[in-house]
């Protein structure tokens, strides 16, 4: 009989094996939680809208049941409903003021299913991506769903984007530089003296190697900023954009799974690629965004976004984070703290698996190795949790933080 390692693919099960990852927090969390009772378990593990969406998501929500249209569950053009493409394409082209029409909007199953479509439709095998450490870890597996290779390329010290090591990690084989502002798990938003240094960049890279180079912006974080940051599309600083977001986290719809590609109207034979984004879409299975939910978008795009309660979980998270002795270091924009693990001399420096570990196991704390991200030595906690948690949690960070440094000095 086969073993296991042998029933699956080289590729899942090399995914399986690399990293616990964050689901399987999220998961021991839960079981924490019935173990335990959810008061006692301190779970910052996974990005998940914790609040309600907003009322008027919900009332257009139960406008569209009580008065529902033939096609409301139908299939309908793989693109997505045209009605709901041109409510897109109206809000991006008063925001972006630049021609942008249904014909350049293609739905999609969340920023996930868009990043996978919009891979598939652009990159071959060998074909290099290059991303942002610290970046999102799924990204490693969608690009190697198409069998492209991720290219890293190390932010600076603030998880700012540092553009000389970016320059070196852009060659003849580059198709796409993928960029996540603000980011996961960073918090860090590149702001318009960047991004028109990137477009520079891109544009000239092209020239030199004469290829085609697209910037894929992951703009899922888009409207949850702070402190007066501003989130510019990069459509305005390089033709070649192709723009992928959700309403996951803005209208805590994440498990609807809706959102859309933008093609900008200045990108290289922009219908033909839309074309191969429809085409990807019924290849991957996809079919079409959910058809409800495109609907639900149409009515309530482009409406302002309160994002009261996540600056307040940061704010207060950030007290008590600095009272218990950690360096935080506030976030402009996403829902993440990104920190430095605190020294402890009884493991290796800046172990921050080992740190998680004893985060989970002594207090039941449950926080993300920044490894998995692709920078060791941090750890990642969401705040788009209920303020009770955070709330509760005061006194047990500063017990683990006291309990980490006393078990160095121990040593």
């Amino acid at each position: 009989m086969k073993t296991p390692t042998q029933i699956l693919s080289s590729q899942v099960n090399a995914g399986l094996t690399s990293s616990a990852g964050i689901r399987k927090l999220f998961e021991q969390g839960i079981a924490l939680k019935h173990r335990y009772g959810a008061e006692h378990v301190y779970d910052f593990s996974l990005g998940n809208p914790y609040f309600a969406p907003p009322q008027f998501v919900q009332h257009a929500l139960q406008e569209l049941i009580a008065n529902p249209s033939d096609d409301m569950h139908l299939y309908m053009p793989n693109a997505g409903h045209l009605s709901t493409r041109q409510a897109v394409a109206s809000h991006l082209a008063t925001r972006d003021n630049l021609p942008v029409e249904a014909k350049h909007i293609v739905m999609s199953i969340g920023a996930a299913g868009g990043l996978n479509v919009a891979l598939k439709t652009i990159i071959n095998p060998d074909d290099e991506v290059v991303i942002i450490a610290p970046y999102f870890i799924e990204y490693l597996n969608f690009i190697k769903n198409y069998q492209g290779i991720a290219k890293i390329s190390k932010s600076n010290d603030d998880f700012n984007l540092n553009l000389d090591a970016l320059e070196q990690a852009i060659t003849p084989r580059t198709k796409a530089l993928l960029l996540n502002s603000p980011n996961n798990p960073t918090g860090a938003v590149y702001d318009d003296l960047t991004l028109r240094k990137v477009g520079e960049l891109l544009r000239r890279k092209q020239q030199e190697f004469g290829t085609t180079i697209f910037l894929i912006a992951d703009d899922i974080y888009q409207h949850i900023v702070y402190d007066g940051a501003i989130v510019t599309p990069v459509s305005k600083f390089y033709d070649n954009s192709l723009i992928i977001t959700s309403f996951s986290k803005d209208l805590a719809l994440a498990g609807e799974r809706i959102g859309y590609i933008y093609v900008s109207p200045a990108c290289v034979d922009n219908q033909r690629i839309v074309e191969g984004l429809v085409f990807a879409t019924r290849a991957l299975g996809y079919v079409n965004a959910p058809s409800l939910f495109q609907l639900l978008i149409a009515k309530v795009i482009g409406l302002p976004i309160d994002i009261k309660l996540l600056a307040t979980n940061r704010t207060n998270l950030a007290q008590i984070l600095t009272q218990a002795g950690v360096d935080v270091r506030l976030p402009h924009g996403a829902f993440y703290f990104f920190l430095p693990v605190p020294t402890n001399s009884a493991v290796a420096k800046n172990n921050d698996a080992e740190f998680c570990r004893f985060l989970q196991e002594e207090f039941r704390i449950l926080a993300v190795p920044g490894s998995l991200f692709g920078c060791s030595g941090y750890f990642r906690l969401s705040y788009s949790v209920p303020t009770a948690v955070i709330s509760r949690s005061e006194d047990v960070w500063c017990k683990a933080i006291q309990a980490w440094h006393a078990q160095g000095c121990a040593t």
